[in-house]
């Protein structure tokens, strides 16, 4: 595979003297080193050099387009067409969102598999080419590739509760919010006075990811009745990404789901756009007005509101993870070995920690699931559920399903699952040997808790025919029964 770094991760790993090491520098160094050590190849882009040679300071300069020669250069750089140029937006030829979109539409004409970057500009237009899973920070790379070629254990990322009085104001990642709120410190002895709920998630001196909550009532904005305010919500600059963020609003959904609140929102100003785009993925909606601050208000409601149909991936967006709809949607009975149903679902494992588990992907709400069934019929919105075969033999999870393709190709699978992957890169190669292609599907984990329910009822109520073997169709005439056994959402 071939990792394109962006001029700031290439500035991380060489810097120009003993004091001006970037704070990301240990993450990006870590990267390089697993890239190289897994026998795959970093390349520089030849704009970066246009990046590179923007900067006023000759000596800084020199240097590096003088260590910019340890990288060999991505050799046929696609250029930008004119239809690819309506998506992204016209850019002035060598400036900084010019030289961007170039890297984007490396990774869009898979001229490399990923792009590796801290700039949240490129995150947010990677969605307009429909690439954002493979535009990555290096807080998502290192995820990756730990889970791509694993090595030793690496401890996972874990979300843990605690009392808001427990935190250390000195911690490093309040930083930016003293910068957005003058006030912020008062603020902050008022969270822990009042002991609001927060959770965080624990890094090497300090904290990776925070989160404080407070219960509100008829807020305003379309929101009524019990509303949980979001109140702050930040991963440190060190680990951004979609991992870490999406571990955060995972716990935030549970939470407000037993609960049960009516309504969830954040607060965030615009300039925070990889916050912003991560909120959308889940559901949250801009509300016409803005705070006294002149912060934008996104919400999502946490209770079904009755309004015009819409098709079932939508649904699971708006509502979900906790909620879902049959309407419309098929469902499939997915029978998944122990090995892999103990590192994509770790929740379900008997004494797991919160949120915790042997890879980070396990731990998210979007994941992706491979297998070698024969089904094509498969559609977005359609209901997955997870058959745990060999032991016990019954199904234990529910997703929802995004998309798929079919192929025998291992790097394009690799890349179709890019971050969601529990999967090695052993494990996708050796299924990629078979006579029939590999089905790979990404979906959302559904974030509802049920009885595990045994093969002898699915068999007694006509959902299956026989113990499933590979991906089946749930048999109409059993659904009534299932639905009622899973108690969906009203």
């Amino acid at each position: 595979m071939k990792f394109l770094i962006d001029t700031n991760i290439l500035i991380s790993l060489e810097p120009t003297s003993d004091t001006t090491i970037e704070p990301g520098a240990r993450e990006a160094a870590e990267v390089a080193r697993m890239i190289q050590q897994s026998g795959n190849t970093i390349v520089v882009h030849p704009y970066v050099l246009a990046d590179i040679a923007r900067d006023g300071n000759h000596q800084r300069r020199a240097h590096r387009e003088y260590v910019l020669r340890k990288y060999p250069i991505l050799d046929g750089a696609p250029p930008i067409t004119a239809a690819e140029e309506a998506v992204l937006g016209v850019a002035a030829e060598g400036a900084n969102d010019w030289v961007d979109n170039h890297l984007l539409v490396a990774v869009a004409r898979n001229a490399v598999d990923y792009v590796i970057t801290q700039d949240n500009a490129i995150h947010t237009r990677a969605a307009r080419l429909k690439i954002e899973d493979r535009v990555l920070t290096t807080a998502d790379a290192l995820m990756m590739l730990r889970a791509l070629f694993p090595t030793t254990p690496v401890p996972p990322p874990a979300v843990r509760s605690i009392k808001a009085h427990a935190l250390d104001h000195n911690d490093p990642i309040f930083a930016s919010f003293r910068a957005d709120y003058p006030d912020f410190d008062g603020w902050l002895r008022r969270c822990k006075l009042d002991d609001r709920p927060t959770w965080v998630i624990d890094s090497d001196g300090g904290l990776a990811a925070v989160c404080i909550a407070k219960a509100e009532r008829d807020v305003g904005h379309g929101m009524t009745g019990r509303v949980l305010k979001v109140c702050s919500l930040k991963v440190s600059e060190s680990r951004l990404g979609a991992r870490f963020g999406e571990l955060m609003l995972k716990t935030i959904f549970v939470y407000a789901h037993e609960n049960t609140f009516d309504w969830i929102y954040v607060t965030v100003f615009e300039k925070h756009e990889w916050l912003i785009a991560l909120l959308r993925e889940f559901g949250f909606e801009q509300s016409a007005e803005r705070t006294k601050l002149g912060e934008l208000v996104m919400t999502k409601p946490a209770q079904l509101r009755i309004g015009p149909e819409i098709a079932p991936l939508d649904y699971a967006v708006r509502f979900g993870p906790c909620r879902w709809s049959w309407a419309c949607a098929n469902v499939w009975i997915v029978p998944i070995q122990p090995r892999f149903e103990q590192i994509l679902f770790p929740e379900r494992q008997e004494q797991a920690a919160l949120f915790s588990g042997s890879q980070p992907s396990g731990n998210a709400i979007r994941k992706a699931y491979l297998c070698r069934a024969p089904q094509r019929t498969i559609q977005p919105g359609d209901v997955l559920a997870f058959y745990r075969s060999t032991d016990s033999q019954g199904i234990r999870t529910l997703g929802v399903v995004e998309n798929w393709i079919a192929s025998a190709d291992p790097e394009r699978i690799q890349q179709f699952v890019a971050r969601r992957t529990v999967y090695s890169m052993a494990d996708i190669r050796a299924m990629a040997t078979g006579e029939r292609d590999v089905l790979a599907i990404r979906f959302r984990q559904v974030l509802h808790e049920f009885p595990e329910i045994p093969y002898n009822d699915l068999r007694a109520a006509n959902v299956v025919a026989g113990p499933p073997q590979t991906i089946v169709r749930a048999r109409q005439e059993g659904l009534p029964w299932l639905v009622a056994r899973l108690a969906p959402s009203p």
